[in-house]
């Protein structure tokens, strides 16, 4: 879908979610390291989404979350998929593939930053980055 963390994917709310752009931006934490980053999605992953919510009917629960499972349920899931299908990643081995996707992509690396949620290494990208977290978060609602 993403490369959101974990706890970031399961956190996240109808609000989260931009439909029309198909843009994710997960409202969790925000640390000195690490924030919450902006995402987006792909037209395959729109269509799953809408079949995962229609068999669900989520928006129509109390809690307003897109996945109503803890970190405990999904490790458990991940493990049977894992088995199942015979392929052994890890959910961090997604993040890594969509780095490296954007990489191919040509996307610049300070970029790939903020939609993973890093904090800006240098003081080029911390200060001068005009697409930080904040402005991208500011620009896409």
């Amino acid at each position: 879908m993403s490369e959101l963390r974990i706890g970031e994917i399961l956190s996240l709310g109808e609000s989260d979610i931009d439909r029309k752009s198909r843009f994710i931006i997960p409202n969790c934490h925000s640390g000195e390291t690490k924030h919450s980053g902006i995402s987006f999605y792909n037209e395959e992953a729109e269509d799953l989404l809408e079949q995962f919510e229609k068999s669900k009917n989520i928006w129509q629960r109390k809690s307003h979350r897109l996945f109503s499972m803890g970190r405990d349920k999904f490790f458990y899931s991940w493990k049977r998929a894992k088995e199942k299908s015979g392929i052994n990643m890890r959910p961090k081995d997604l993040r890594d593939f969509f780095s490296q996707e954007m990489g191919k992509a040509l996307i610049p690396d300070r970029y790939i930053d903020v939609f993973e949620g890093r904090a800006p290494k240098n003081v080029l990208a911390k200060h001068h980055n005009p697409h930080g977290i904040k402005m991208l978060r500011r620009d896409l609602r």
